[in-house]
C-alpha cells in the first residue's frame, strides 16, 4: 500500500481524499482541524526508493537509503524556498514537517480545476483568456527560477484554473528531485518525466539543465491549449509546429502565437532565456523591450560611462602633469616621507577595511549556519521570526557594499594623492562600522533567543518534556531585556547551561505536576473501590491507604498505595467468594443428604430364598437349575433422571441431552456410566453399599413376587404410574431394559449355585441386560419374561430404553 488511507490523521490535518501521485509524492486533500480550513498535502514518497512499512511508516528500500535521504533533504529544502513565496499564481505553501519516516508540505488548497480539463470542453479559449493565463504562469516562473529552482514537471494536471479563473502552478514534486537526480545521471524514465511535456534534454537526461527546461513544458501546454492537440503527436507526424500555431492567427495575436513556437524550440539556445523575456515579448511593444534591456543593463552602462569620464579626466591631469587643486600640494610641496607616510597610512586603512570585509563574511557564514538549523516548528512563543533573523543577511549585504565602496574609494584616492580625503572616507567607514557593531549586538541576542527557544523545544520532544509556553515566554522576554554583548561563536557556549536549566525546572516542574495527576488519580481509584465496599468490615483499611497516597512523596509510594487498594478489594473478593463457595457447598451436601436418604428409605429388602433359575424352553436360559438366594436389597424404582442429574451436579456423571420428565428412569446410559452413578453414590455416606442387582437377584424377584402385565407394553412411563408386583417393586419387568451386574454368558453351564454376580469370563465385555421393553427386536411374553434371556449387550453401549435400578447391602 503506497497512500494513506481516507480519515488518517498527521498533526491536526485528516486525510479526506487522494488527489494524486507522481513518482515522488503522493497529494491529497485534507482537512486542518484547528482552523476547520481544507488544505492540500504532498508526502514525499519516491516509489522506486521506499515503501509503505508497518503504521503507514515510509521506509527506503534495502540498498537505497543514501539515495532516498539525499532526495528527502532536497525535497525539504525546496519546501524552505517554496514557503518564503507569495506570488498569486504560485500555490501558496504553509508549512512543512517531517513525520512517518518522510516530510510533508501543506499548501493552500487551490479549488478549481485541472487546464486540461478545459481543453476538452472548449475548443477556443480565446486570446485574452490564454493570454492572462500564460502572463501569470510567466510571472509565477519569474519567481520560482529568481531563487534558482526548476519546477521540472509542468503539465496540464499542475496547472489549475481557480474560481477567479486564474492560473495557478503547483506540484513541485519534481523540483526537489532534480539537484540529486541530475548529478547522479538517472535516465528520464526514472525521474518519471511526462513525455508530452519534457523538453527533449530532460528526457534525453542530459546534464546542465536550466530554466529553459520549464519554459518548453509550459509552451508545450499552451500549444495543446491553442490547437487541442499533444506537441509531441504533431511532431511524431512530420507536421510544422509552427504551421500548425499559425492555422489559429484568426483567434489569437500572431506575436503570443510565434513566442509559443520560440518556447518549445527543440534547441534550448532558440528558446527565450529568461520567463520575464517571453513575458515581455507578449505584452511590450519593441521600443518597450529595448527600454526594459537598458534598465536591466544600466548598472554596466553607467559604469561605462564612468569608466570613459575618469579616462578623459586622466588624459586632462596628463596633460598638467597630473596635477590638480587636491594633489597640488604632494606632488609639488610634500617630501617624499612624508608622501609615502600618507600612501603607508591609506594601506593601513585598506587593510583595515579587508579586515573588516573578511569579518564580514566570516561573521555572515556563522550567523546563517546557525538560523539554517533553526526549525520554525519550535519556534512556539511567536518572540522569534525565522524570516525576520535571516532578514539581517541583506543588512550584512549594504554594510558589505558600502565597506567594499569605501575601500575602493580609498585606493582611488591613494592612486590620485588625494590624501586630504583620507579622514572622510574613514569617518564614513568607522559609521558604517559601529552602526554594524551596535545592531550585531541585537543581531546576536536575537539569534540567541531563537537558539535557545528551539533548542528547549526539540530537546524537551527528545527527552519526553511538555515545555510550558507561558514560562518559556518569560525566559524569552529575560532574554530581550539582556543587551550584554555576545560574539557568534560563543553563542553555544552561553546557550547551552540557559537551556539545559530551563529543561531541568521544566522537568521539575513536570514531575510535580505528574505526581499531582497521579495523586488525584490515585486517590479517585482508591475512593471508587472503597465506596463499592463500604459495608464491609475492612472499610477503614481504605481510607487509611487514601491517607497514604495524600501525603505520598514519590510515584512509587502512590503506586504501592493504589495496588495495596487492589489487593485488598481482591482479599475481600476472595473472602466473599470462598464464604460463598462454603454456603454452596453445605447447601450441596444437605441436597446430596437428603437424596441419598430417600434412596436409602426406597431401598426394599428381599428375604432368602432358594427358586429354580432358567428353563429349557429357551437356550440362553439353560440348564434350570436351584439357586440359594442370599438376604439383599433392591430399590422399588428404576433409578430417575432428576436422581441421575444429582451426580451430574457433583460434575462425576456425564449430562444426557434429553426431553424426559424429571421422575422418567434415566435411559441411554451405557453399564460403565452407572457403575460411575454407582461409585459416587457409595462416597455420599448412605446406609447401603449400592451395586447392580445380579441376574439371580433380579429373576428371584419376577418370580417371588410377580409383575404387572402392561409392563410388557413397550414405551417409558413415569415411575409414578402404578407397575408395583407383590414385593413393592415398581416396573421390574419394563419401563426399561435394566442392566445387571454380570457378564454375559451363552447359558448357565458353570453359573454360580447362589444370587452372587457371575462376572467371570471371556466375555465381560457384554454384560446382562433383563426386561421387556427391546422394541419388537426379541419375542417376549407373559410364558417367558421372567427367565427369558435375548443377549448381553457391549458394555459401553447406551439405548434409548435401557436404564437400571439399584440393589445393595447394608454397610456393617
Amino acid at each position: 500500500m503506497s497512500l494513506l488511507p481516507r480519515n488518517a490523521k498527521i498533526l491536526e490535518y485528516k486525510i479526506i481524499d487522494h488527489l494524486g501521485s507522481g513518482g515522488f509524492a503522493n497529494t491529497y486533500s485534507a482537512l486542518d482541524t484547528n482552523l476547520d480550513k481544507k488544505v492540500a498535502i504532498k508526502e514525499f514518497f519516491p516509489l522506486r526508493l521506499c515503501q509503505r512499512g508497518a503504521e503507514f511508516r515510509v521506509e527506503a528500500q534495502p540498498g537505497k537509503e543514501t539515495q532516498f535521504h539525499d532526495f528527502l533533504a532536497n525535497f525539504i529544502e525546496e519546501a524552505r524556498i517554496l514557503a518564503k513565496f507569495d506570488q498569486p499564481n504560485i500555490v501558496k505553501v504553509l508549512r512543512y514537517f517531517e513525520a512517518l519516516g518522510t516530510a510533508f508540505i501543506i499548501m493552500e488548497f487551490v479549488d478549481g480545476k485541472p487546464i486540461g480539463d478545459f481543453f476538452a470542453v472548449e475548443h477556443i479559449l480565446g486570446e485574452d483568456r490564454i493570454g492572462r493565463w500564460l502572463n501569470g504562469l510567466l510571472q509565477g516562473l519569474e519567481t520560482v527560477h529568481a531563487a534558482n529552482l526548476i519546477h521540472g514537471d509542468i503539465k496540464p494536471l499542475n496547472i489549475i484554473i481557480d474560481r477567479d479563473d486564474k492560473a495557478v502552478l503547483i506540484d513541485f514534486g519534481a523540483s526537489a528531485i532534480y539537484r540529486s537526480a541530475f548529478a547522479a545521471g538517472e535516465t528520464a524514465q526514472e525521474r518519471h518525466l511526462s513525455p508530452n511535456y519534457a523538453a527533449p534534454e530532460q528526457l534525453a537526461g542530459a546534464a546542465g539543465l536550466d530554466h529553459r527546461v520549464d519554459l518548453y513544458s509550459l509552451g508545450a501546454v499552451f500549444f495543446e491549449a491553442v490547437t487541442g492537440d499533444k506537441l509531441t503527436k504533431v511532431r511524431e507526424s512530420g507536421d510544422d509546429v509552427g504551421r500548425e500555431l499559425l492555422r489559429y492567427r484568426k483567434f489569437y495575436n500572431a506575436k503570443l502565437l510565434t513566442s509559443i513556437v520560440r518556447a518549445v524550440s527543440e534547441d534550448p539556445r532558440l528558446r527565450f532565456p529568461r520567463a520575464q523575456d517571453w513575458r515581455e515579448h507578449i505584452l511590450l511593444s519593441p521600443s518597450e523591450r529595448l527600454g526594459a534591456f537598458y534598465r536591466r543593463r544600466r548598472k554596466a552602462i553607467a559604469a561605462s560611462v564612468v569608466f570613459v569620464i575618469v579616462l578623459a579626466a586622466a588624459a586632462v591631469i596628463v596633460e598638467r602633469n597630473n596635477i590638480d587643486t587636491r594633489n597640488y600640494r604632494y606632488k609639488l610641496f610634500a617630501s617624499s616621507a612624508e608622501v609615502f607616510e600618507k600612501i603607508r597610512q591609506g594601506e593601513d586603512f585598506r587593510d583595515r577595511l579587508r579586515d573588516a570585509l573578511a569579518a564580514l563574511d566570516t561573521y555572515e557564514a556563522e550567523y546563517n549556519g546557525h538560523t539554517t538549523r533553526l526549525d520554525p516548528d519550535n519556534l512556539i512563543t511567536g518572540r522569534n521570526n525565522l524570516a525576520a533573523l535571516t532578514g539581517v543577511t541583506e543588512f550584512i549585504a549594504e554594510t558589505r557594499r558600502q565597506l567594499a565602496g569605501a575601500e575602493r574609494n580609498l585606493a582611488s584616492r591613494q592612486e590620485n594623492y588625494y590624501f586630504d580625503d583620507y579622514a572622510a572616507i574613514l569617518a564614513a567607514s568607522e559609521r558604517v562600522i559601529q552602526n554594524f557593531s551596535s545592531r550585531q549586538i541585537g543581531y546576536n541576542r536575537a539569534l540567541l533567543s531563537a537558539f535557545i527557544e528551539d533548542q528547549i523545544v526539540a530537546k524537551g520532544q527528545a527527552q519526553g518534556e511538555a515545555i510550558d509556553p507561558v514560562a518559556l515566554d518569560e525566559l524569552m522576554t529575560q532574554l530581550e531585556g539582556n543587551n550584554d554583548p555576545l560574539a557568534l561563536d560563543a553563542l553555544v557556549s552561553v546557550a547551552s547551561p540557559i537551556v539545559e536549566a530551563f529543561l531541568a525546572e521544566q522537568a521539575r516542574r513536570n514531575a510535580i505536576a505528574a505526581l499531582e495527576a497521579l495523586r488525584a488519580k490515585t486517590i479517585s481509584d482508591i475512593t471508587i473501590l472503597a465506596d463499592k465496599y463500604a459495608k464491609n468490615s475492612r472499610y477503614g483499611e481504605f481510607a487509611a491507604l487514601i491517607d497514604e497516597a495524600t501525603s505520598a512523596e514519590r510515584p512509587n509510594q502512590l503506586l504501592a498505595s493504589r495496588q495495596g487498594a487492589e489487593r485488598l478489594a481482591r482479599e475481600i473478593d476472595q473472602a466473599r467468594a470462598a464464604a460463598a463457595a462454603k454456603r454452596a457447598k453445605i447447601k450441596r451436601q444437605s441436597e446430596i443428604r437428603t437424596f441419598v436418604a430417600v434412596i436409602d428409605r426406597d431401598m426394599v429388602k428381599v428375604d432368602r430364598g432358594v427358586f429354580q433359575m432358567g428353563s429349557n424352553q429357551h437356550g440362553y436360559s439353560r440348564p434350570p437349575r436351584a439357586v440359594n438366594v442370599l438376604p439383599f436389597y433392591m430399590l422399588k424404582n428404576e433409578v430417575v433422571n432428576a436422581q441421575w442429574d444429582e451426580c451430574v451436579k457433583s460434575r462425576a456423571c456425564k449430562a444426557r441431552n434429553t426431553n424426559s420428565a424429571a421422575n422418567d428412569p434415566v435411559t441411554g446410559v451405557s453399564w460403565d456410566d452407572v457403575q460411575v452413578f454407582i461409585a459416587w453414590l457409595n462416597k455420599q455416606g448412605g446406609r447401603f453399599n449400592y451395586r447392580l442387582p445380579t441376574e439371580a437377584e433380579w429373576e428371584y424377584v419376577v418370580r417371588t413376587y410377580g409383575y404387572v402385565g402392561k409392563e410388557l407394553n413397550s414405551g417409558i412411563s413415569s415411575v409414578t404410574v402404578a407397575q408395583t408386583n407383590n414385593g413393592g417393586f415398581n416396573s421390574i419387568v419394563g419401563n426399561a431394559l435394566e442392566w445387571l451386574d454380570d457378564c454375559w454368558h451363552g447359558g448357565y453351564v458353570g453359573a454360580p449355585d447362589d444370587s452372587r454376580s457371575w462376572n467371570r469370563g471371556l466375555q465381560c465385555d457384554l454384560r446382562v441386560v433383563r426386561g421387556s421393553n427391546w422394541q419388537g427386536e426379541h419375542d417376549i411374553n407373559v410364558g417367558n419374561v421372567a427367565y427369558y434371556r435375548p443377549f448381553g449387550l457391549p458394555r459401553s453401549e447406551g439405548r434409548p430404553t435401557l436404564g437400571f435400578r439399584l440393589a445393595g447391602d447394608l454397610k456393617q
